[in-house]
């Protein structure tokens, strides 16, 4: 399920058509979904001539969507395959690696296992992302595969849709364990940290963020808005959020 959020610029001039203000339609990993509420509520109080909807949820999904046709401006990605993808198959106008981010294993505070090694032990359920279309989730079938259990626990795993919904498995003691990012740790109460997950056991986790070209016939308002909510992620204030809400600039960000 995909979730669409939306934040409306206010303008005292709104008598007239060529008043209303321009609309962005942005697909989000859900994983961003905290942060990126934060960024947009900033940047619609500097622009109230745009509008800016999300659409948060895995990110394999939402390039499909892009694939499809669906009228997005900017798209954030959490991985570098499906950038790529879409990069190759002409939709990016432009793009760059914009954050890095964490694997821990979180689970319910009553189990007692400390490390992820200790709960394969047991005969627990473990959720993670649909390996195939959640970013978080093909990182946590590395993670399990890397250390030679993953044929071990196909009786055991709990696939979900977007890390949103293994955190929810995890609060509503439907499993015991899951496997999510860093910094989606402030978005739940009741679980706990069981581990930080060795970065050697994954490839690296990066995200994307890029301008979409998706063929619909966009306004040149339109355009120049997507560049000014494309440009502001990138800015000093976007990137002291990100950092509150434990991700990482990017190394081929710093400097910009």
């Amino acid at each position: 399920m995909l979730l669409f959020l939306t934040a409306c610029g206010t303008s005292s001039k709104t008598s007239s058509k060529a008043d209303k203000p321009v609309e962005l339609t942005v697909s989000a990993a859900s994983s961003m979904m905290d942060v990126l509420m934060d960024v947009k509520e900033k940047f619609v109080a500097e622009n109230p001539e745009i509008d800016v909807t999300f659409n948060f949820g895995g990110t394999g999904a939402l390039r499909k969507q892009v694939e499809q046709g669906a009228p997005i401006d900017v798209f954030f990605s959490a991985s570098k395959q499906d950038y790529e993808q879409l990069m190759e198959e002409g939709f990016i106008d432009r793009g760059k690696e914009l954050l890095q981010n964490q694997l821990i294993a979180i689970k319910q505070k009553e189990v007692p296992s400390q490390s992820l090694a200790d709960f394969i032990e047991t005969e627990q359920k473990l959720a993670i992302g649909t390996p195939e279309a959640v970013p978080a989730g093909f990182y946590a079938q590395e993670v399990l595969k890397n250390m030679d259990v993953w044929e071990n626990l196909q009786g055991r795993l709990v696939f979900a849709k977007d890390v949103s919904h293994v955190l929810q498995l995890v609060k509503d003691n439907a499993v015991a364990a899951g496997i999510v990012y860093s910094s989606d740790l402030h978005r739940v109460n009741g679980v706990e940290v069981m581990e930080e997950i060795d970065p050697k056991l994954h490839t690296p986790i990066s995200y994307y963020v890029a301008m979409i070209e998706n063929g619909n016939e966009q306004s040149a308002k339109k355009k120049e808005a997507a560049q000014q909510f494309y440009n502001y992620v990138q800015n000093e204030t976007s990137r002291e959020l990100f950092n509150q809400f434990g991700f990482v600039i990017s190394n081929k960000l710093v400097g910009d």
